[in-house]
């Protein structure tokens, strides 16, 4: 039976950088000193998911698809989810999910962004290994 292509490493590191970026992007309400109001806060994601492609490509070449769906989808559902769910349940001490518009703007942007450099940076990847074979991944045995 074959392991399922997920790095929990990548996984936690690319949710841990969408709750990051909540902090670059919100206004000074609640944390005031965690609180940045950058508006540029989406550029955090391009060498996120550039690093995080390149990962996907290393370590699952023969499975590309799957492997990018499972690391990104489980990272985005903790990061944009299962955090603010533990937020509520930490500081207020309820089971419920608060996450205001203005953290689903931010998370779409940040998202969005990310996304469209994961693939440009595939399709770099590919590219490249195309134009000299010896760049490619080494498929496992």
């Amino acid at each position: 039976m074959r392991r399922a292509p997920v790095s929990l490493l990548l996984v936690a590191g690319l949710a841990l950088l969408v709750h990051v970026d909540w902090h670059l992007a919100r206004s000074g309400h609640g944390h005031h000193r965690l609180s940045f109001d950058w508006p540029y806060h989406w550029t955090l994601a391009v060498p996120a998911f550039a690093l995080a492609a390149w990962v996907v490509w290393r370590r699952w070449p023969d499975r590309l698809a799957p492997a990018s769906a499972l690391n990104l989808g489980l990272a985005l559902a903790v990061g944009q989810v299962l955090e603010p769910l533990a937020e509520q349940i930490h500081y207020f001490h309820r089971f419920a999910l608060g996450i205001e518009p203005p953290r689903w703007t931010v998370f779409l942007q940040f998202a969005g962004t990310g996304l469209l450099a994961y693939a440009c940076t595939l399709a770099l990847l590919h590219r490249r290994a195309r134009r000299d074979p010896s760049r490619a991944p080494v498929r496992p045995a």
